[in-house]
């Protein structure tokens, strides 16, 4: 496993150790308010991944919740989800997910959640390679913040 992978899992190790339960509202009554769009959530999402940041992947979700938790309600699966996305489109190798955001749509189903898509890009010598992936984002009805994060696409899928 790389060192980025390696020192990312640490840290949402970590953040686990530090919290149990989703709470949003903080002692002082007040609602953690994560971002001021769902969009601007999902940018700073990806930025904390490729980042390595703890601090901002923490600030993007309710109080006491785990990030393990945000991609596994029962935590149990968690890190290997966060493994997957984390994988390398064309080595499997665990290198980190430097992912741009690609689209942001509604869910129809559902007002609290997005269907995002983020674009991975590896080169390969001189060859470019690009790859998509679907994530379904749920966010609490106030704040902004993020609640659970599911893979629609089972793979990143390659695209021209």
């Amino acid at each position: 496993m790389r060192p980025f992978a390696v020192r990312f899992l640490m840290t949402v190790a970590a953040s686990i150790l530090l919290s149990s339960c989703a709470t949003t509202v903080r002692d002082d009554g007040s609602i953690k308010q994560c971002s001021d769009t769902p969009r601007n959530a999902v940018v700073q999402w990806f930025r904390g991944v490729a980042e390595t940041s703890i601090g901002i992947l923490r600030a993007l979700i309710p109080d006491g919740a785990s990030i393990f938790g945000v991609f596994d309600n029962k935590g149990e699966r968690g890190q290997e989800i966060v493994r997957q996305i984390l994988a390398n489109p064309v080595s499997g190798e665990n290198d980190g997910c430097a992912c741009t955001l690609f689209s942001v749509i509604d869910d129809t189903s559902d007002p609290h959640t997005k269907i995002v898509t983020v674009k991975r890009m590896f080169y390969i010598d001189d060859d470019r390679y690009n790859y998509t992936r679907a994530f379904r984002v749920r966010f609490n009805s106030h704040g902004n913040c993020i609640v659970s994060i599911e893979s629609v696409d089972p793979t990143w899928n390659r695209i021209e």
